[in-house]
């Protein structure tokens, strides 16, 4: 474990400029720390396998979205917050839940925020220590560094359900009555203007 780290933050380290430049192509810059990940891990005293799931772990911290990709692709966690690199919690089913999930450094956590902006133009930096954008899904991203962050860079990402709510959710849910869900069907049957 500790050699894996110290290979991810080393080849961070290599790649810091190029990987927060939004003038690099990125496809390019990929393979290329793709190609050095993989150089390096087969150099690894491991079993082949472990060497693909290490490739895995090294590829997505420095380009992919780090520790925190399989938290965004469980459908159950609607919120992630990053209070520290090294402090990290997550919204499930309306709880919040610690998790064991942490960056590497502080630089690895901006490194996957300026990642997460790059697609909407957007960065945060000492000149714009706090950002507010969307992903392409609709999730709602906000980031704020230091120094407006004093406890170290914090990101949240609020993700929105991939199956939208139906009125029979909301009634289900206690935040409309039978008779709010038909006066609305009607209003909108009717064509009425809503305010």
């Amino acid at each position: 474990r500790r050699n894996i780290n110290e290979l991810i933050q080393r080849i961070s380290s290599q790649f810091r400029k190029e990987l927060t430049d939004t003038t690099v192509d990125r496809k390019e810059l990929d393979e290329k720390i793709k190609k050095c990940i993989q150089s390096e891990i087969e150099k690894f005293p491991a079993s082949y396998e472990e060497k693909r799931r290490l490739e895995k772990l090294a590829i997505a911290n420095i380009i992919g979205l780090g520790p925190i990709q399989p938290l965004l692709d469980n459908p159950e966690i609607t919120e992630i917050v990053v209070q520290r690199y090294d402090n990290i919690v997550v919204e499930k089913n309306g709880k919040i839940f610690s998790t064991k999930t942490v960056f590497s450094d502080e630089q690895a956590l901006q490194n996957v925020i300026n990642r997460i902006l790059q697609p909407v133009g957007r960065a945060v930096n000492l000149s714009t220590p706090k950002v507010d954008a969307r992903l392409e899904d609709g999730s709602r991203v906000n980031a704020i560094m230091p120094p407006l962050a004093l406890g170290g860079t914090t990101i949240t990402i609020r993700k929105f359900s991939k199956k939208p709510l139906s009125v029979e959710n909301l009634k289900q849910f206690g935040s409309l009555s039978d008779d709010m869900a038909e006066f609305l069907e009607a209003a909108v049957r009717g064509k009425l203007n809503i305010l």
